[in-house]
């Protein structure tokens, strides 16, 4: 991942992204443990913990539906990845980034969760 050095102009954008929605800097860098396991030459993601954006303002976690998240030996990908964003006064706003295409031309796809009781 790439990441620019501050300018004096990030912090009024700053303070409005945490105020109207998606901060597009929380996105990356993400640190964290991804447990997978291989079955019949698919690769299927187990479990994503510890993992956060920099600074710990969002928390990332995998969503696994009906079937867990996969790469399959086609390269093809199917992975669901839930973000929470920890916004002002402990607030958050749940995220849901989409990842399928294949591992040479990923398509990726974010979508904003309803605010309560999801």
């Amino acid at each position: 991942s790439y990441k620019r050095s501050k300018t004096v102009f990030d912090v009024p954008s700053e303070f409005l992204s945490r105020i109207v929605g998606l901060d597009f800097d929380l996105l990356i860098p993400v640190s964290g443990h991804l447990s997978y396991e291989m079955k019949e030459g698919v690769l299927r993601l187990t479990k994503l913990t510890d993992s956060f954006s920099e600074n710990r303002r969002s928390e990332f976690f995998l969503l696994h539906g009906a079937d867990f998240p996969t790469i399959d030996p086609a390269a093809r990908l199917n992975i669901v990845i839930e973000m929470k964003q920890f916004v002002l006064f402990k607030l958050t706003e749940s995220f849901v980034i989409s990842i399928d295409g294949t591992l040479f031309d990923p398509q990726f796809h974010l979508k904003k969760k309803k605010w309560f009781f999801n």
